[in-house]
């Protein structure tokens, strides 16, 4: 071969080994490039994944601080409820039984005042019906006293007439022959009057004779019998007639007397009638207000109890009242701590949803960010690499195809100068033919040529 050529196809191959070795550089630089940016994206990703844990952990730890803050408040919460109603309850309770047991001493005070008051006004009616019963009773007594005196006085002025004339009636009788003697009398003969009479005439008589001289004469005696004879006969019946007008005066007497005792006794009767008729009214007035009393008194202790089983049925109904209304309040107030507490943890549950379903939304558009860029990375560096391995092997094909173009050129001039030549450079496809390669470009190590399988 001439030197020429060789030379030549020294030349080609050195030239095709500095464009492979300049092609390997290219590629191996994009391929660390690319692996140096798909690092930082799995760095990225794991800082994502790293940093959307972190924040999910937080915000369950702050989840769960705050499901526990809210029940704690709404345990609280419950807890005050049912203490207020249980304080609600007991005061609502002592003040039923507080209001019971002034409702129970007003009872008691009150019956114990009407009681006195009854008995007061008994005693008063009864003390004052005595007094006015003692008054009638004296009244009557002291218009009976009256009475009897006035009658004592009539009958001390009539007793000694009525006297004289039932023994001048006794002497009447006696006279007349149809009478005892009255005791003490000692006849008409004897009577005063007589002896007056017969005593008057015998010294008339006497002075008479004695005038005369005779005295003592049988005449004189004589006389004197007669007249004293005459003298009787004569006032006898005018001595009855006396006696008779005194026992007239002794009847009339007893039938005024008889009058006065029927006057006394009529008086003493309307007295004793009138004094009982107005103590039976009394009586009666008195049983009457005593009924009255007893019905007042009865009626308003009845009224009493009527009006404390009123005042203990309200206070009951109050305190049933008060006490439902309680239950409802704690029901209520249970009933919304519940609400209160369900939106708590609801809105706990949501916003810790929420905010991770932010993170994870931002981690899936991070992620897809950095993939993205991965992605391009990746297109770029591969792009890089094929490039580069394109321009080496674009390279190097010139090169040979340079080297064999000088060979071929160098052979022809030696066939046209002198002919001839040695042997061929049998293992170089002829000027213008493309080198053959066993696979294409691979994903991680560039172009196989042949059967090396190394990269550029």
């Amino acid at each position: 071969m001439p030197i020429g050529a060789i030379l030549g196809v020294g030349s080609a191959l050195i030239g095709a080994g500095a464009s492979r070795s300049a092609s390997r550089t290219q590629a191996r630089s994009a391929q660390q490039g690319m692996d140096a940016q798909l690092l930082a994206q799995q760095r990225a990703e794991k800082f994502q994944i790293e940093n959307a844990d972190l924040a999910i952990n937080s915000l369950r730890a702050g989840q769960g601080q705050q499901i526990g803050a809210s029940n704690a408040g709404y345990n609280a919460a419950r807890g005050d409820i049912n203490r207020g109603y249980a304080a609600q309850n007991r005061y609502i309770n002592q003040g039923r039984d507080q209001g019971l047991s002034q409702i129970n001493a007003g009872l008691t005070q009150s019956n114990n005042a009407l009681r006195t008051g009854y008995d007061t006004s008994r005693a008063d009616i009864q003390r004052g019906t005595g007094d006015a019963i003692n008054t009638t009773n004296q009244g009557r007594d002291y218009a009976i006293g009256q009475n009897d005196r006035a009658f004592g006085e009539q009958q001390g002025y009539y007793d000694p007439m009525i006297q004289r004339g039932d023994r001048a009636g006794q002497v009447y009788d006696y006279n007349l022959g149809i009478g005892d003697q009255p005791e003490g009398y000692g006849g008409y003969e004897n009577s005063a009057y007589q002896n007056y009479i017969m005593d008057q005439s015998q010294n008339a008589l006497e002075g008479s004779a004695a005038a005369r001289g005779g005295l003592f004469s049988g005449a004189t005696i004589k006389a004197a019998q007669e007249n004293a004879q005459g003298l009787s006969g004569q006032f006898y019946n005018n001595y009855l007639d006396r006696i008779g007008g005194v026992s007239d005066i002794g009847t009339a007497a007893r039938g005024a007397l008889a009058q006065f005792a029927g006057v006394r006794g009529a008086n003493n009767a309307n007295a004793s009638t009138g004094a009982a008729t107005r103590v039976a009214g009394m009586q009666q007035q008195q049983g009457s207000e005593l009924a009255g009393q007893a019905t007042a008194y009865g009626n308003n202790i009845a009224g009493n109890f009527t009006s404390a089983a009123n005042n203990r049925a309200n206070l009951y109904g109050s305190a049933a009242n008060m006490l439902g209304q309680s239950g409802l309040n704690q029901n209520m107030a249970l009933a919304g701590n519940n609400i209160s507490q369900q939106n708590a943890l609801s809105n706990i549950y949501g916003n810790t949803a929420t905010n991770m379903a932010n993170i994870r939304t931002g981690q899936g558009s991070a992620m897809a960010s950095l993939a993205l860029a991965g992605g391009d990375a990746r297109q770029s560096g591969y792009a890089a690499i094929g490039n580069a391995q394109s321009a080496g092997t674009m390279g190097m094909a010139n090169a040979i195809q340079g080297g064999i173009g000088n060979v071929l050129g160098a052979y022809q001039y030696q066939q046209y100068a002198g002919g001839g030549g040695g042997g061929g450079g049998g293992g170089y496809a002829p000027y213008g033919a493309a080198p053959s390669y066993s696979q294409p470009m691979t994903a991680t190590g560039g172009y196989n040529y042949g059967s090396g399988g190394g990269i550029y």
